[in-house]
């Protein structure tokens, strides 16, 4: 009687044991499948967002009021843009040592849609596609080190704050 006993103990604790490990396999197997679904959803964002169009501007630039300005051309990170009174519409006269001291103002990525008024972009000399602003290349100027600086308006009487 005893051994019955004890096989029937060991028959439920093994039982108890199998049940549980069963339970704790489900529920590992469950959240693999929960975050495999998590990892699914996350690619196909992935995949829809990179489909997106590309170069859609929404931001390229900014009308900051500067001082006796009043509310001048800057890039999305508030860095004064400048006209050159040498340029024409869509063509850039600056080359050589001014472009080192007026680089221009160049889109980065595929060509921009949907602009802004006023707003456009040619190809220069060099191949990149530069912005413009009223069909006027736009550059920085290198002396300009912070966002709302306007080192370069009036040099040589011919660089401009863009407005």
């Amino acid at each position: 009687m005893v051994v019955v006993g004890v096989i029937a103990l060991l028959v439920g604790l093994f039982a108890g044991y199998y049940y549980e490990k069963t339970k704790f396999v489900k529920l590992m197997a469950d959240q693999a499948q929960s975050y495999q679904t998590q990892l699914d959803d996350a690619k196909k964002m992935a995949s829809v967002n990179s489909t997106q169009p590309t170069g859609v501007m929404t931001d390229a630039i900014t009308m900051p009021a500067v001082g006796k300005y009043g509310n001048i051309v800057a890039d999305s990170k508030g860095m004064t843009l400048y006209t050159y009174d040498k340029d024409s519409k869509d063509v850039s006269n600056c080359s050589g040592q001014c472009l080192v001291n007026w680089p221009p103002y160049l889109v980065t990525g595929s060509a921009p849609t949907n602009l802004p008024a006023n707003l456009g972009t040619f190809t220069n000399v060099e191949g990149k596609l530069q912005y413009t602003w009223k069909g006027m290349p736009l550059y920085y100027y290198i002396k300009d080190t912070a966002k709302g600086d306007v080192n370069g308006d009036g040099v040589l009487g011919v660089w401009h704050v863009a407005k």
